[in-house]
């Protein structure tokens, strides 16, 4: 039995073993096999891609037969896990190669005619038995498919229900411009690590090919011999019921329609992957006399978001005054904000910048963010903050997203330029129930949170801003145990959003991240610091 390329599958290889004292070809009533989550055997080579999570189980035959000591080897670079919110490897330990399963990712591909080779052996009824089997490690095209799991999903979703762009309290174009360029770091962090190239832009107004163009959003078309797998079995997946998303392999990538972009939107791809007005108006159901029903073409960038060069057309969105509860008739808006007239770059501070792209309209008589465009016109997967991010045009979308932050940055002078770190190694205080952290840029002082630190693997659980000269640059952690003397390790972390939830109903976890104020996410995503207690 063989797979397609790019597809998860977990091996499974049987082995019997020869009785003492039996005639040749008898076999013993005993064996073992390596199986998967769906505990299908599978017993010839199989294709598996870089950054791949798989999962193997040890099977005994018969069922209720016990065994002891199982011991795993696996070939070629390996690691245990990936760390998304860290954008670091996490590495097998001796202890990750005992037990009845085993969970590990190939770092890079192998040669047709010499693939990887895992073993396992283990002592049933006194009898060492031992199975293996080998696997073909291959970079196949659509990279989000193996990094867009349900955890990161989730993050995503929980971002866009806590810091809601249609709502006038909850709206942070700030966060909103930062935090998505903290996670295409991650994922470009991903794609270096396994051998891919960085994330391309998509350019939303200039046409691309599926098999040439800057984003490939589809797979190797033969299907899986086996029932679809998990790409995560350590997490709960994401229950989408209350969304209406559930299907019976709920938080599985589904081979078919879910890897090319569920509900591809057919004008989107008509139009030769064209961003196009005429493509949101249909998805949005804009009918006939509702302003931008008759709107045509592609949604080029607006002149505003750009350096000044003189430029007169005015950003509708401060025009009006943020409208509060936009509506299809402008006469009825409410207003959040005092109007100001915003031309270029100069006229905007980061939130403006972001609450312009996420919340603002395209035009008076198309009353469509920005950024909403991009994720209304592709797919029903990019319509969706849970399902998006396994959108491949979801990545290219944001990556020119980030252009207009880049642009704009360039127009703010030495302190917008990245990379936001931290100034010198943080300092204890005397009596070692304090940490200063001190910061090269500005940061948004409220989006410091104390538990972005750890001593000793326990978060702080107060965070006061010390700088001497202004605000925002020195922050002291402190309400962690004491540190005993010894060894200290105290952890950075720029952000905390990383809780799965398996009910939308429960209550979301606020997310932070620590940002400048010109919106350069911290560097590295985790720093670690050790010193020792005398």
């Amino acid at each position: 039995m063989s797979t397609a390329p790019g597809k998860m599958l977990i091996l499974t290889v049987g082995c019997v073993m020869a009785l003492p004292g039996s005639r040749s070809g008898a076999v013993s009533a005993q064996s073992i096999q390596i199986v998967n989550d769906h505990s299908v055997p599978i017993t010839t080579t199989q294709t598996v891609n870089v950054g791949e999570h798989v999962h193997l189980w040890l099977r005994v035959t018969p069922a209720s037969t016990a065994f002891t000591k199982p011991t795993w080897t696996v070939s070629g670079t390996h690691l245990k896990d990936w760390l998304t919110k860290d954008a670091e490897p996490v590495k097998m330990s001796a202890a990750d190669y005992r037990g009845g399963a085993i969970h590990v990712l190939w770092k890079n591909t192998t040669l047709p005619f010499l693939p990887n080779t895992v073993r396992v052996q283990a002592v049933v009824n006194g009898t060492t038995l031992t199975s293996s089997a080998r696997f073909r490690v291959v970079r196949a095209p659509k990279p989000e498919k193996y990094y867009s799991d349900d955890l990161l999903m989730e993050n995503h979703n929980n971002w866009h229900s806590v810091y809601m762009f249609a709502v006038t309290p909850m709206r942070r174009g700030d966060l909103f411009l930062a935090w998505h360029r903290s996670q295409l770091e991650y994922f470009n962090s991903w794609r270096k690590y396994f051998g891919y190239g960085p994330i391309k832009s998509w350019t939303p107004t200039t046409a691309w090919s599926t098999t040439t163009g800057p984003v490939e959003r589809r797979h190797p078309s033969n299907p899986p011999p086996v029932p679809a797998f998990s790409q995560r079995h350590d997490l709960t997946t994401l229950d989408l019921t209350d969304q209406q998303l559930a299907t019976p392999t709920e938080g599985q990538f589904d081979w078919v329609t879910q890897a090319q972009g569920l509900g591809t939107n057919s004008q989107f791809v008509n139009a030769g992957f064209i961003l196009t007005l005429d493509a949101v108006a249909q998805v949005a159901g804009l009918e006939p006399g509702e302003p931008g029903f008759t709107r045509t073409g592609p949604a080029t960038m607006p002149t505003w978001w750009a350096p000044n060069t003189g430029q007169t057309a005015r950003d509708p969105w401060y025009q009006f005054g943020c409208p509060a509860l936009a509506t299809p008739v402008s006469d009825t808006w409410t207003s959040s904000c005092s109007v100001t007239s915003k031309r270029s770059f100069d006229n905007y501070t980061l939130r403006e910048l972001g609450e312009s792209i996420e919340s603002g309209i395209y035009d008076v008589n198309f009353q469509f963010n920005y950024h909403a465009l991009g994720h209304m016109a592709t797919s029903t997967d990019m319509s969706n903050p849970a399902t998006s991010m396994r959108d491949p045009v979801f990545w290219g979308w944001h990556y020119w997203i980030d252009s207009i932050l880049t642009s704009w940055q360039a127009t703010r002078g030495v302190e917008a330029k990245p990379p936001l770190t931290t100034y010198q190694t943080p300092k204890w205080s005397a009596d070692w129930t304090a940490v200063d952290v001190p910061f090269t840029h500005r940061v948004i002082a409220e989006f410091v949170r104390p538990a972005n630190l750890l001593v000793n693997g326990s978060p702080a659980t107060t965070v006061t801003d010390v700088s001497l000269n202004g605000t925002g640059y020195i922050f002291r952690f402190s309400g962690f145990p004491t540190p005993p003397a010894g060894p200290v390790v105290v952890t950075l972390r720029r952000e905390i959003n990383n809780t799965i939830r398996t009910n939308l109903n429960d209550g979301r976890p606020m997310p932070t991240l620590i940002v400048s104020t010109f919106g350069n996410p911290l560097q590295p995503a985790v720093r670690r610091f050790t010193y020792t207690r005398p």
